[in-house]
């Protein structure tokens, strides 16, 4: 994912997205598998973890994974959100979960990709990306605060987002997201429990 750039949405984006009606609204559009602090080398190797973090699941018992009827395949499918020939050039990732100050970050996608259908794999590869890329901007500026003194919480950032709470490796996706699709880009969020 290294040819996908990572910035902050600046308050004009924000106003257009805001004033803009989307096209089409989706949720949850993945169950309950993945987690943001996995390195993202390919989109197949994000799927492939995908995959096996939906067989984990079911192998400890999990209620969501073990319906009745329900196969392997069943536990997590690649989906196609936006068809060839609809260019989506910008993905805008909202993120307020354990931040002072919530985020909209717009990731711009290579131009190959662009051509392809985007499907609910690669966004949630981008959505993972861009809460690494906060955690690593928060760092670059003002350190690792540690933990908070006899906890494993980690300790308030006073960076630009002010990341509390928790590590990157301490977030999981809960399966709720909700995904507003315009006509050339998509703004989207995930949610994520410790």
């Amino acid at each position: 994912m290294e040819d996908y750039l990572f910035r902050d949405a600046n308050l004009e984006e924000i106003k257009e997205i805001e004033e803009l009606k989307p096209i089409k609204k989706l949720e949850n559009i993945l169950k309950a598998i993945g987690a943001p602090y996995k390195p993202i080398t390919t989109l197949e190797n994000y799927k492939n973890y995908l995959k096996e973090d939906a067989l984990s699941k079911k192998s400890w018992g999990l209620e969501s994974f073990n319906e009745p009827n329900q196969t392997d395949d069943d536990l997590f499918k690649e989906t196609v959100l936006i068809e060839c020939g609809d260019i989506i050039k910008h993905v805008y990732c909202f993120i307020d979960a354990y931040t002072e100050n919530p985020v909209t970050i717009k990731v711009t996608r290579p131009d190959a990709n662009q051509l392809q259908p985007l499907t609910n794999v690669e966004l949630l590869a981008i959505y993972s990306r861009a809460f690494q890329f906060i955690y690593e901007e928060e760092e670059k500026e003002v350190g690792n605060p540690g933990h908070i003194q006899g906890m494993l919480n980690r300790n308030v950032s006073h960076g630009r987002y002010g990341i509390w709470g928790h590590d990157l490796s301490d977030l999981v996706y809960n399966g709720f997201s909700d995904i507003s699709i315009y006509k050339d880009f998509i703004f989207c969020e995930f949610r994520v429990d410790s």
